[in-house]
């Protein structure tokens, strides 16, 4: 795929979102996306944007995970009881 190509339509705000994660695309897409940004002038109100791309996008997973937490200790305060009794409990013949 021609990367670079690709990239050139794309905004600054866009291309500091692909830098700003390299493990999440292929070397070839940094490389031009750095190349891009290096031709072009990027504003600070750009740069806060891209900031804020990811601060959002931390707090959604932030979020996700304290929902999981939750199902996870309201399962266990039930399931626990049933796993490790704390009384001995003697089974009636009906």
């Amino acid at each position: 795929m021609n990367f670079d190509e690709l990239y050139s339509n794309y905004s600054n705000v866009e291309l500091l979102i692909i830098v700003k994660k390299p493990d999440d695309y292929q070397i070839e897409a940094i490389e031009a996306a750095t190349n891009h940004l290096k031709r072009r002038a990027i504003s600070d109100a750009e740069y806060l944007q891209a900031e804020e791309h990811y601060f959002k996008l931390y707090d959604k997973q932030k979020k996700k995970q304290d929902r999981i937490d939750s199902v996870k200790d309201s399962v266990l305060e039930i399931v626990n009881p049933i796993i490790h009794p704390t009384e001995n409990v003697q089974l009636v013949n009906g």
